[in-house]
């Protein structure tokens, strides 16, 4: 089993008709302007590939976020891989962000995976600019 892709975004949209991904607002770092912050919603967004056609395993892992080494949320995954390639999208609601630094969403599973995609947390000045 391989992971070809993982992504975070506001939000991931599948359609029904046609099998199409759109994901919106796909996030590269996150700007506040203070502490804590709650995001309302994220998205993630991974593709697995199958590299062995004789592989029905059912894959048992984590999706963990962590605000720098703090766990924030994690979520229990299983699945198999019925075809080449298989999706997920598992979504995340709520989450409080209490320092600057980063937003690391981790996927794990033991012996196969542990990949992860960091997100910068990055504190906007909001100091008046001083016009002298």
């Amino acid at each position: 089993m391989k992971l070809l892709s993982l992504i975070a975004a506001e939000s991931v949209i599948r359609d029904i008709n046609t099998d199409s991904v759109s994901l919106i607002n796909i996030l590269e770092s996150i700007e506040v302007t203070g502490f804590p912050i709650s995001i309302y919603k994220i998205a993630v967004y991974a593709v697995f590939m199958r590299e062995d056609e004789n592989l029905t395993n059912v894959f048992s892992g984590s999706l963990t976020l962590y605000n720098n080494e703090t766990v924030i949320e994690k979520k229990e995954i299983n699945f198999s891989i019925p075809k080449a390639r298989i999706r997920m999208i598992s979504r995340f609601q709520g989450l409080v962000l209490s320092e600057v630094g980063v937003l690391r969403v981790q996927i794990e599973i033991p012996g196969k995976i542990d990949q992860a995609v960091i997100i910068p947390i990055i504190k906007k000045d909001t100091s008046p600019i001083n016009k002298d």
